[in-house]
C-alpha cells in the first residue's frame, strides 16, 4: 500500500492536503466523475445535494487524482453535484497523485469514514473492495494492518470479509500474513 497517498484529515475527517498535494481551480467538465468505480453509493442523495447547495461556497475541496492526464473524482459527488446545479463553471480540488488502484483505495477510504453515511450494502462493497485492493499491492498484508489503513473497520470484521473472499476464490488462501509493523 502507498500510504504517501493517504489523506490526512480534519476534524471532519475530510481530506487535508499534504505538502506533495496541490490545491487547483478546475472546470467541473474537466473532471471525469466515474459514479459506479468510485463513488460506493447506490445513488446521490438529492436532499444532500440540496443541502450543500446553500453552502456552496463554503464547502471543502473536492478529492481527485491526476492519473493519465485526466482529473478522477474519488470523494466528493455530492459537492460536485451541488455545484453543478448551482450552475458553477469551477470547483476547488485537492490534487492526489497515484496509481488507479490508489485511487480506488482512498475512495473506499474517503467515502467509510466522512459525509454522508453509507448504507451497510455500500460499506460492504467499499470494505471488500479495500481489502482486494490492498492485497493486490501486498497479498501478505494482515488483516489487521488492512483494517487501521481503511480506518473504521475492525479486524475481525476484515478477517470475516477476506475469509468469504477466499472461500468464493475471488482471493487466494495464503497461510503467511505481515502485520502493520512490517
Amino acid at each position: 500500500m502507498n500510504n504517501s497517498n493517504i489523506p490526512t484529515a480534519n476534524s471532519q475527517g475530510l481530506s487535508v492536503p499534504s505538502p506533495s498535494q496541490e490545491i487547483l481551480q478546475l472546470p467541473i467538465s474537466d473532471i471525469i466523475a466515474d459514479f459506479e468505480t468510485y463513488a460506493y453509493r447506490d445513488q446521490l442523495n438529492q436532499e444532500k445535494v440540496v443541502e450543500y447547495q446553500q453552502l456552496v461556497d463554503d464547502l471543502p475541496p473536492l478529492d481527485v487524482f491526476k492519473i493519465d492526464d485526466s482529473y478522477v473524482l474519488v470523494g466528493g459527488f455530492h459537492r460536485l453535484e451541488a455545484h453543478k446545479q448551482s450552475d458553477r463553471e469551477l470547483i476547488t480540488v485537492v490534487v492526489h497523485q497515484g496509481s488507479e488502484v490508489d485511487a480506488k483505495m482512498f475512495a473506499c477510504r474517503a467515502n467509510s469514514t466522512h459525509g454522508l453515511n453509507l448504507t451497510a450494502s455500500e460499506r460492504r462493497r467499499a470494505l471488500t473492495d479495500f481489502i482486494k485492493f490492498s492485497l493486490l499491492e501486498d497479498p501478505l498484508l494482515s488483516n489487521s494492518a488492512i483494517s487501521q489503513a481503511f480506518g473504521g473497520a475492525s479486524e475481525a470484521t476484515v478477517r470475516r470479509y477476506r475469509k468469504k473472499l477466499e472461500e468464493s476464490g475471488e482471493l487466494e488462501q495464503l497461510t503467511e500474513r505481515r502485520g502493520a509493523d512490517g
